[in-house]
């Protein structure tokens, strides 16, 4: 590949990394980063001073997300457009990889996420085994109960846009 070819290519990927972060500014955007956010929350709990792997981290929103609950993110994507817009929100933190094979030792992780990535894996069950390998044993948490299973988006606010739709 040439150098202006590889410039132009790297110059395209920015573009559709930064176009992709902006859907989040939109209602379905921003209704999707509501529920997916809280669903992780929920499922993760208390993760202050915790590592935690965000495996394909993409943009880095749910990356911050995670530095903001105080845990310590890690994040991982194999696209380097979408991994320099997480870089400028997380410098430092995010590094290109693949889900189904991660630079890191046995159990290095308190808990891993994947938010939308198994889709677009040629081997699911190997990314979600690498997951599995990279994440320490959970300890059950005794003064948590299980919820029981909701529907995906109850409780979240639903964006005008879908209301008009129905």
């Amino acid at each position: 590949m040439t150098t202006a070819l590889a410039v132009a290519w790297a110059n395209a990927r920015s573009t559709v990394a930064v176009a992709y972060d902006r859907w989040f500014e939109q209602p379905w955007g921003s209704y999707a980063f509501a529920v997916e956010s809280a669903a992780i929350s929920r499922a993760a709990g208390a993760i202050g001073n915790r590592l935690v792997l965000d495996a394909g981290c993409g943009t880095g929103r749910f990356t911050t997300r995670l530095a903001e609950r105080r845990a310590t993110p890690v994040g991982v994507d194999i696209d380097p457009g979408m991994l320099a817009v997480a870089a400028g929100r997380l410098p430092g933190r995010c590094l290109r990889a693949t889900i189904e094979h991660l630079p890191f030792p046995k159990a290095t992780f308190d808990l891993t996420i994947a938010v939308t990535v198994l889709e677009f894996v040629a081997d699911p069950a190997a990314a979600v085994a690498e997951l599995a390998r990279v994440s320490r044993p959970r300890r059950p948490d005794r003064h948590r109960r299980p919820q029981p299973p909701q529907p995906l988006g109850a409780g979240q606010p639903t964006p005008p846009s879908f209301r008009r739709m129905v």
